[in-house]
């Protein structure tokens, strides 16, 4: 084992003594050997060697400091405050199922064809305006109910009861008072009309001059015997209706009968009609 040499001994040899012992740590050289890390005495477990007022000591990694210098990777900036660098969040760094409403601005303003259809159904809707529909009154008036009737083609169709309206103001479908009336009118037989198995739910009397002197008053029957009336006050040509339920069976008739036409000046184009 290397040595140093004796005092007042190793006469001849402590030379040779002397450099045994120098090799052990130093290269021929003079320069010093690599540390053999087996030759340190063992710190803690996890420690590691740090230099502090120029000696070597064991302590924990970090020396409990913070980090320092620029940031790299998915950051930016330097330590001890870097931040997350610009366009490296993507779908990947984000967690299925954490993006709410709250999370997005009201202002975003996100592109109807970046979403999904919301395949909305009748229980998703409690109401909407009618201005907030294209077409709504042209869409509905193309769905009335028309006559097959051929002579009714081409009419107007009546927006209270959806029945086509004749030149002059007549229903060819179901019914009118003569165009020109007079007193002879007043209790007059009026032809009858068929309306096979239904159900009369709406009634209507208009005319297109008011009577004068009193008011244009027309029963609606079923059979012969009046099941309603109805009247245009005298002065006026506000439309008259009513809403009723009266089954008709097949072999049912029904017909109109006037009881008044304006006393001084008969209404013109009185016009009854059943739904």
């Amino acid at each position: 084992m290397a040595r140093l040499p004796s005092v007042g001994g190793d006469n001849d040899t402590w030379g040779s003594v002397l450099n045994d012992f120098l090799l052990v740590e130093h290269n021929a050289d003079g320069t010093q050997k690599v540390l053999d890390p087996s030759k340190l005495a063992p710190g803690s477990n996890g420690q590691v060697l740090t230099t502090s007022s120029g000696s070597v000591t064991w302590s924990a990694p970090g020396g409990g400091g913070s980090p320092s210098g620029p940031a790299g990777g998915s950051l930016a900036g330097t330590y001890p405050n870097p931040t997350i660098a610009a366009g490296v969040i993507t779908t990947t760094e984000i967690a299925n199922g954490t993006i709410t409403d709250t999370d997005i601005s009201a202002s975003a303003a996100i592109a109807k064809s970046k979403l999904a259809a919301l395949n909305i159904t009748d229980t998703d809707i409690s109401s909407i305006s009618e201005s907030k529909i294209t077409n709504l009154t042209a869409d509905l008036t193309s769905k009335a109910a028309k006559s097959t009737d051929p002579a009714d083609q081409g009419k107007a169709i009546d927006a209270y009861t959806g029945l086509p309206l004749a030149v002059g103001g007549s229903v060819a479908a179901s019914g009118f008072i003569p165009a020109t009336m007079d007193t002879a009118t007043i209790g007059a037989s009026l032809p009858q009309y068929a309306l096979n198995a239904t159900t009369v739910t709406k009634l209507s009397l208009a005319a297109l001059t008011a009577p004068v002197g009193s008011g244009v008053q027309v029963e609606f029957r079923k059979n012969g015997v009046a099941f309603s009336t109805l009247t245009i006050p005298d002065g006026t040509t506000t439309r008259q209706t009513a809403t009723v339920s009266v089954p008709f069976a097949v072999g049912d008739y029904l017909d109109f009968r006037t009881t008044a036409v304006g006393s001084t000046t008969p209404a013109t184009g009185v016009v009854a009609q059943v739904a």
